[in-house]
């Protein structure tokens, strides 16, 4: 037998051992984590609620309950976080930096991050002022929120719009005023 016959039948030999092993392997499977998130109120806003969320695969689903929104009005809602996987958490009062009675969105920042997941379609709250939100996400399509290498507990979910009577002006609704947000935590 040459030399390049024994080195082929030596690289075939490695090939099907290799796929053999891999069939015999057993496939990784991630748990499914389970998450809460209780909403505190910014802005003066009377908003309540909770949030249930799941990842199972790449899945991400989330159910959300929400009282003391202004009503007949759409509310923005998103999962937001730090790029460098620092921990998000609810802003405090002193996040008001301007001094104008309102924390805006850009305040919010600091505490927050930018918006990783926009939890849409944006909903329209009752005319009661409440809403129920049910949605999965393909986390696949969702690039900006890495759970493999940030996971879930260190965002936020921030609620946005408010009707709002500042002094010496006519009510009007501030779409992008957050009005409420929650610390995720696990409870796996």
């Amino acid at each position: 037998m040459s030399k390049k016959s024994c080195v082929l039948i030596l690289v075939i030999l490695a090939l099907v051992l290799g796929l053999a092993g891999q069939a015999w392997a057993k496939p990784t499977v991630k748990p499914t984590m389970n998450y809460h998130a209780d909403f505190v109120a910014l802005n003066g806003s009377m908003v309540s609620g909770h949030a249930q969320l799941q990842v199972k695969g790449t899945t991400l689903k989330v159910h959300m309950e929400i009282m003391g929104l202004t009503a007949r009005q759409l509310h923005e809602q998103s999962i937001m976080g730090m790029m460098d996987g620092s921990m998000a958490v609810v802003p405090p009062l002193t996040a008001d930096r301007n001094h104008d009675g309102f924390i805006t969105f850009p305040e919010i920042k600091p505490y927050c991050g930018k918006v990783l997941l926009p939890l849409t379609p944006y909903p329209v709250g009752t005319r009661h002022g409440s809403l129920v939100f049910d949605r999965t996400y393909a986390l696949s399509a969702q690039g900006s929120l890495d759970l493999a290498t940030v996971p879930l507990e260190r965002r936020v979910i921030v609620l946005q719009g408010k009707k709002v009577c500042p002094p010496y002006m006519i009510p009007f609704y501030w779409p992008e005023l957050p009005v409420a947000c929650a610390q995720i935590y696990p409870i796996n």
